[in-house]
């Protein structure tokens, strides 16, 4: 299991009001402590509100899962947010990620980079150029995706990539199961599905 790094920055962060700025940082806060709760090592930070760098040490096979979770969290209330996800080696840990150096760092970076000025919301690469051969398919998929999500659809999709079922997803949005069924239907659940299963796959 290699050590994963994501930089994440939130899309037209400097035309936020101070209200919505507000709501942001709360929303991120909240995703902060859900992710530190799931994963005891995880570190992050997070610098003006609108930039996050996470570091998976070691329970790394659930890293793109709690990203995509994340993607779904901040879509079901307006916001998009870009990521740059790395899986590799950590080479320098020091008291700051920010100062923090490896190839996942380096690979994190240089994803978010890349799609900063398009409208792709996420970058993953990987140390093995075989596996960056393969997930070039796997991020064009992924950002057909998250590039159409609805908030409706992001609400449900939240819950199942918290291995809700669908039943219990329906039960928390007080609908009923087929509604459920036909969010992430439309939605494209079963890609995000596969995708992450892919991914904790070449991680175990």
């Amino acid at each position: 299991m290699s050590p994963c790094v994501a930089s994440l920055d939130i899309v037209n962060s400097s035309k936020l009001t101070a209200a919505k700025r507000r709501k942001l940082l709360a929303i991120v806060e909240k995703c902060m402590q859900v992710l530190k709760q799931e994963t005891k090592d995880l570190v992050y930070e997070i610098s003006r509100g609108d930039s996050i760098q996470l570091l998976w040490k070691k329970n790394a096979n659930e890293a793109l899962r709690q990203c995509l979770w994340m993607h779904m969290m901040l879509l079901k209330e307006g916001f998009e947010m870009r990521t740059g996800f790395g899986v590799g080696s950590i080479s320098l840990i020091t008291k700051t990620l920010a100062t923090s150096d490896g190839k996942a760092f380096q690979l994190s970076g240089r994803c978010l980079d890349a799609i900063k000025n398009t409208d792709n919301r996420i970058a993953v690469a990987f140390e093995t150029e075989a596996l960056n051969h393969e997930w070039t398919v796997h991020n064009i998929v992924l950002n057909y995706v998250l590039q159409r999500t609805t908030a409706p659809q992001a609400v449900a999709m939240a819950l199942m990539l918290q291995n809700k079922t669908q039943l219990e997803v329906a039960k928390a949005l007080r609908i009923k199961q087929p509604s459920v069924h036909q969010r992430l239907k439309a939605g494209g659940w079963v890609i995000i599905q596969s995708v992450v299963n892919r991914f904790q796959q070449i991680q175990q």
